[in-house]
């Protein structure tokens, strides 16, 4: 925008957590800059989402100093993240952490736009490629460099592909802890993230809690195995619960059930019997299916009257 104004951007959640943090002497810097010389420095914006210069931004909302930004054409979110990825790499603060996550957050990202439409090239690009017309050449060439000049292969940046998604399902559910997690200087094994990203909100912050700033491997694993443990209990309890509910459930024992039930069915036989015997054409079916019948009738007939006896035998006691 050409004129400054106090505008109101859009902050992003999952692009901020891409920027790497400014050092107090560097946001002095800016604000000293601001409020001396101006602003000399474009924010960059897409779809007036921040994706350059939100240390900026924030400074001059917090001091009412108006400001200027640059509303840039990207083909999607993932070519934002590449894009943020990308510059946020080369910065001289980064933790571990925040290394592994963002150049898993380039991976995702990259393989993201394959899926939408996007076309590589593998040697140096052209200077026509290098245009705004073929941008993602060009971010392809320089994530290329970029991997190799960190001394990183591919295979890894797969690995981190896993590690960044498991610290977005942490952020998801505890947002200061996986801030904390990307922020400091001791790094976690990749197995334990994500372990950690598995439990729920409550057990998340319940195990940063007892870690009480002991934040290692070990401990961190002994922590998510209680929690574990708490979670395969609590699943036992409720699979007795459910099982004494369904125990309380069941209805009484009632001796009569059985022989009820074998009288309400018996008068649906005979009328189907009585139905046969009035309707059916027996001259016109077959001697096969007339022999099955009358065998099946012969085994019946030998059943009733062995329940018969039995009945008569216990009302004469």
């Amino acid at each position: 925008m050409d004129s400054k104004q106090l505008y109101t951007l859009i902050i992003d959640n999952e692009l901020s957590r891409l920027f790497v943090p400014r050092t107090k002497e560097e946001l002095t810097e800016i604000k000293h800059q601001l409020t001396y010389e101006g602003l000399q420095t474009t924010i960059i914006t897409w779809n007036r989402i921040i994706v350059d210069g939100i240390d900026t931004y924030k400074i001059c909302h917090d001091t009412g100093i108006p400001f200027r930004y640059n509303e840039q054409d990207f083909f999607s979110k993932n070519e934002v993240i590449s894009e943020i990825c990308l510059r946020e790499l080369k910065s001289p603060h980064l933790t571990v952490s925040r290394k592994k996550y963002l150049i898993g957050k380039l991976g995702i990202a990259q393989h993201a736009l394959v899926k939408e439409g996007y076309h590589f090239t593998a040697g140096e690009p052209t200077e026509e490629e290098k245009s705004a017309k073929h941008r993602f050449v060009l971010y392809r060439w320089r994530t290329r460099l970029l991997l190799k000049d960190i001394k990183i292969s591919q295979d890894t940046v797969y690995t981190y592909t896993t590690y960044a998604a498991s610290i977005d399902q942490i952020y998801n559910k505890a947002p200061s802890i996986a801030t904390e997690l990307l922020n400091r200087t001791m790094t976690l094994s990749m197995t334990n993230i994500a372990k950690l990203s598995e439990l729920t909100p409550l057990q998340i912050n319940t195990i940063w809690k007892n870690l009480n700033h002991k934040l290692r491997d070990t401990v961190l694993l002994e922590e998510i195995k209680k929690q574990t443990e708490v979670i395969n209990e609590n699943k036992k309890k409720r699979g007795r619960k459910k099982h004494e509910v369904e125990i309380k459930r069941m209805p009484q024992y009632d001796p009569d059930a059985e022989f009820s039930s074998l009288a309400l069915t018996l008068p649906m036989w005979s009328h189907s019997l009585t139905r046969l015997k009035t309707i059916g054409k027996f001259s016109e079916a077959s001697h096969e299916i007339l022999k099955k019948l009358d065998h099946e009738l012969y085994q019946l007939k030998t059943n009733i009257d062995n329940l018969h006896t039995t009945i008569e035998e216990e009302l004469n006691e």
